[in-house]
């Protein structure tokens, strides 16, 4: 469940934020929030993030045909691009 959270910080700052949630395509919201997941993990011992929201959204949408092999398939892909 989503919740509203006012923060009050330098108005630098949050255009900096801005510009860099543009760049990598999310919003400053999801910045945020990444950001507090990540404390929280740390702020418990635990060494590795349990996985984004994000990622659970979109896990499994990529259906991969049968004996897909991921290094032979880049490896083709390489040397064509090359070529």
């Amino acid at each position: 469940m989503d919740a509203k959270l006012t923060l009050k910080l330098e108005k630098n700052t949050i255009s900096k934020m801005k510009l860099y949630a543009k760049e990598h395509e999310t919003s400053l919201s999801q910045l945020v929030e990444n950001f507090f997941e990540t404390m929280a993990v740390y702020s418990t011992g635990k060494t590795v993030p349990e996985t984004s929201g994000r990622v659970r959204e979109i896990t499994g949408v990529v259906k991969l045909k049968k004996g897909f092999n991921r290094k032979k398939d880049y490896a083709d892909y390489l040397v064509r691009k090359y070529k």
